[in-house]
């Protein structure tokens, strides 16, 4: 959810930067500056957002002593870029072509995973925590209520768990599998959200997709 924040912030850069462009030329003085201005801008903008939630989660994580699981997302970059052979009909040959578009490599390209996982780790040592980094493989492929397969899916087709939801449930759970030391058992295995609560995961996959629910939003407390 704050990776797609700042994504979307990143495109709405990367569309004034496309403006600035048609409109004028490279070798000016104006586009030069212009480009320069705004880059500084999304820099500080992203930064900002990244520093302010890190220290929410570390703060949240400290004080309610979470041990805090994070994605294991070396070679991610490779993964986005990957190519394949296949015919290139412009050249005529057979070559190596991105397995995807122009547009959605720019989208993963601009996700600020890295830095945001290096802020997180920092900040839960300083709150006394040691992060562990466990594989995201497949995590959000299989739903960990009804062993239903999401694919591609926004959510489960059988019990409706969201697909971000499931991939943290799906993390925990691999974390305590791989022996993880001081990590709870899975009956105590809630992922912890900004501005959400967890529910228990152990829910009938009978009961349909349209009445089960993995989140709630946080009520304000009344005095």
């Amino acid at each position: 959810m704050l990776s797609g924040y700042t994504i979307l912030r990143r495109e709405t850069y990367a569309g004034k930067r496309e403006r600035i462009q048609a409109k004028l030329p490279r070798e000016s003085k104006s586009f030069k500056r212009l480009m320069a201005k705004y880059g500084r801008r999304e820099k500080r903008r992203v930064d900002d957002v990244l520093h302010k939630s890190s220290k929410k989660i570390a703060s949240l994580c400290g004080d309610q002593k979470l041990k805090p699981v994070l994605e294991n997302l070396k070679h991610v970059r490779k993964s986005v870029n990957r190519k394949s052979k296949r015919f290139n009909s412009r050249t005529g040959k057979v070559q190596p072509v991105s397995e995807r578009s122009k547009r959605l490599k720019r989208r993963l390209n601009s996700w600020p995973f890295r830095r945001l996982q290096f802020l997180l780790d920092y900040k839960f040592r300083l709150n006394g925590l040691v992060p562990e980094y466990v594989s995201p493989h497949d995590t959000s492929k299989w739903c960990s209520r009804c062993g239903g397969e999401i694919g591609s899916l926004k959510e489960c087709p059988r019990c409706g768990l969201d697909r971000d939801v499931n991939a943290c449930i799906n993390l925990l759970r691999r974390a305590k599998d791989e022996g993880i030391p001081g990590y709870p058992d899975s009956s105590a295995m809630h992922p912890v959200r900004p501005g959400c609560s967890s529910i228990s995961d152990e829910v009938n996959p009978a009961e349909g997709s349209g009445e089960v629910s993995g989140f709630k939003d946080l009520e304000p407390e009344t005095a």
